[in-house]
């Protein structure tokens, strides 16, 4: 196709017909010409920054946001793609300012809401967020994302029942949604309704088969029904396709540990922390098997220091850190600082009503008080 050399609209007009086709790199090359030639071409500014975002060249897409609104203030577009790259880098108190002039300027914008609303609840406020994505329904009522984005926060409320009607509203509306599938099986297996969760994990992998949280989610929920080579399946499909899935390694590690393959559990937690550093799941299945498997000095010293960083992160409140914790006391001598982590541990389990767990700590603690580590069968 052929462009007139100086004209930037032709060279804008091709950038938008390639960008279509998926022709980045060429849409990127003929936006630049655009805005070479005419500075204040906020269009091009605009559209240049989006595919730059897209391949993740966050501040160069920033600029040329910028840009736009330097040569229009009053463009609401732009506000929102500069929000949207913002946050994306995590300046989510920027973000947020950009959304909100965005919807001064255009008041009933549904996009500016729910990337609003995004940015609230990525900053801890999700009852400002769901606000937001229930604005943007009464101005959008079509909006499959503000309902995927809704239910996704209602259900991190708890408000399960309310999310996984969000989740159906938007597979009505879009049948090939493949995030919805996922989230409303998320809700189902939460439920306890494995059988219609997995429906909907394996209608998110007809759709997109690569799909490494579509495997991964599928494969919590074999898990959960006992399946755990099917599952073990899964969790290694997800990593094929994505190799540092940190969540997938560690469910993999879990699983493998419940059918005795300690050696591959312990790779697997290992390489959950090289992709997830301070991540308390890996490190406590890592030192539980350290602590209660080997007799080896150093061995359990490094389960005291997993554990340890683990409980840390948690502020001491999960039962299961703490249990773990105890072991890791115990198999290292520690018997005084065992017995006192695991009465905390088995007090926090009994106020929660984890009666299997606070009965299974409570036979740990009459070991330690005998001074005697735990050894998993």
């Amino acid at each position: 196709m052929a462009v007139a050399p100086r004209s930037w609209y032709a060279h804008h007009q091709l950038g938008i017909a390639l960008e279509s086709q998926g022709r980045i790199g060429e849409a990127i090359e003929h936006y630049r010409q655009a805005v070479k030639i005419n500075p204040d071409a906020a269009d091009s500014h605009n559209r240049l920054g989006v595919v730059l975002e897209s391949q993740d060249r966050f501040d160069e897409a920033i600029d040329h946001y910028r840009r736009a609104l330097n040569s229009r203030p009053d463009s609401a577009e732009a506000r929102i793609n500069l929000g949207i790259a913002l946050r994306d880098q995590g300046k989510l108190d920027e973000a947020v300012a950009y959304f909100r002039q965005a919807l001064q300027l255009k008041p009933t914008s549904a996009e500016a809401c729910v990337n609003l609303g995004i940015a609230l609840e990525s900053q801890g406020n999700p009852n400002e967020a769901i606000a937001q994505y229930r604005q943007a329904l009464q101005f959008k009522p079509a909006f499959v994302e503000a309902h995927n984005n809704l239910g996704l926060a209602l259900a991190s409320q708890g408000k399960l029942d309310e999310a996984i009607t969000q989740y159906r509203q938007a597979l009505k509306l879009s049948p090939t949604y493949v995030e919805a599938y996922d989230n409303l099986g998320t809700a189902l297996a939460s439920e306890g309704k494995l059988d219609e969760a997995v429906r909907q994990f394996r209608q998110a992998l007809q759709l997109r088969p690569g799909s490494s949280e579509a495997h991964n989610n599928l494969g919590i929920a074999l898990a959960s029904q006992g399946k755990l080579d099917e599952a073990i399946n899964q969790f290694r499909l997800a990593l094929q396709a994505r190799p540092t899935f940190a969540e997938a390694h560690n469910n993999l590690g879990r699983a493998l540990h419940s059918q005795g393959n300690v050696e591959e559990a312990i790779n697997c937690y290992r390489q959950a922390l090289k992709d997830r550093p301070d991540w308390p799941a890996p490190m406590n299945g890592l030192a539980w098997i350290l602590a209660t498997h080997t007799d080896s000095h150093g061995a359990s010293d490094l389960s005291v220091s997993l554990a340890e960083r683990a409980a840390e992160l948690t502020q001491y409140r999960e039962v299961e850190i703490l249990d773990t914790l105890a072991a890791a006391y115990a198999a290292a001598g520690r018997f005084e600082r065992a017995t006192n982590t695991a009465q905390t541990a088995f007090s926090l389990a009994s106020a929660a009503t984890l009666d299997r767990r606070a009965n299974e700590i409570l036979r740990r603690l009459k070991l330690y008080r005998q001074g005697k580590p735990y050894r998993e069968p």
